[in-house]
């Protein structure tokens, strides 16, 4: 049976949403996509980048004319190679393998990725180092619909509203079901081939109003628990810009010396929730 507080919220959230579409209206909430560019492969990706980098070359020469000339020529060089690739590229996308075009289709190869991915037990024997890679930011759209600037609206009966079903959640030791329901969403990593499932990152979007009551919990978590001044990064007022320098600072004090200096950089592979930390310790 469900909890009286789940329905509750429900009603809450269709609403908050309700009275928003009555207000504002409601868009076709389609994003732009470059259909042209989808199919890029590697190859042909690093053959553009190129390109681009010797156009700039040559744009920023300031030299003489023989400097100029000879920054275009390569311009040029680059762009027969990117030409090339593209062509190239093309023309095993035609004679490749069926390209799923159907959403039923789309949406049941992203389910099989994913569930392979998150059931699968991780082999920590192998150690993978790679660099960082940039995240990119996206407008999320919540599952419920319900942003979190709805709250700051709202002003102080919002957080009134708020700090008392927060209160009815800890007292009865119940989440509301739409709590439990989130939105994947795949992000291309901006390398690798976009028509493999690998080469995107899964970002789950959950509801605002759940992620402002994880914040309440973290904020107590963090009151009562002391976390070591070793840690840097996700801490406030210790980011990971001084731990660098105090490293690049260890790197220069041991090689004046000169003696033996021991790092471990250790990069983990969508490791999600599933981080080893008896292994890493």
């Amino acid at each position: 049976m469900e909890h009286p507080l789940s329905r509750h919220e429900r009603k809450r959230q269709q609403d908050n949403v309700n009275k928003a579409k009555a207000v504002l209206s409601e868009s076709k909430g389609k994003g732009i996509i470059d259909k042209n560019t989808w199919w890029w492969n590697e190859n042909v990706q690093r053959e553009l980048k190129e390109k681009k980098n010797a156009f700039k070359k040559w744009q920023l020469e300031r030299g003489n004319e023989c400097e100029r000339q000879a920054r275009k020529n390569e311009y040029r060089e680059c762009k027969e190679k990117a030409t090339k690739a593209v062509a190239i590229a093309r023309s095993e996308l035609r004679n490749s393998c069926k390209v799923l075009m159907k959403d039923d289709e789309i949406k049941e190869r992203w389910k099989i990725y994913f569930e392979k991915l998150m059931n699968e037990e991780n082999d920590w024997n192998r150690v993978i180092n790679r660099k960082p890679e940039n995240v990119r930011l996206v407008n999320e759209i919540r599952p419920d619909g319900i942003p979190v600037e709805v709250w700051k609206i709202l002003g102080e009966d919002g957080y009134k509203w708020l700090t008392l079903f927060f209160n009815k959640l800890l007292q009865e030791e119940v989440i509301p079901t739409e709590w439990c329901t989130s939105a994947l969403v795949p992000i291309y990593k901006n390398k690798g081939d976009v028509q493999d499932c690998g080469s995107y990152r899964g970002i789950k979007l959950m509801s605002h109003s759940m992620k402002v009551w994880e914040k309440v919990i973290e904020k107590r978590l963090r009151d009562e628990s002391e976390i070591t001044q070793n840690q840097f990064g996700f801490m406030p007022g210790r980011g990971t810009t001084d731990a660098t320098f105090a490293l690049r600072q260890m790197c220069e004090k041991y090689r004046d010396v000169p003696r033996n200096l021991h790092m471990v950089f250790v990069d983990l592979e969508k490791a999600y929730d599933r981080v080893p930390k008896a292994v890493l310790w």
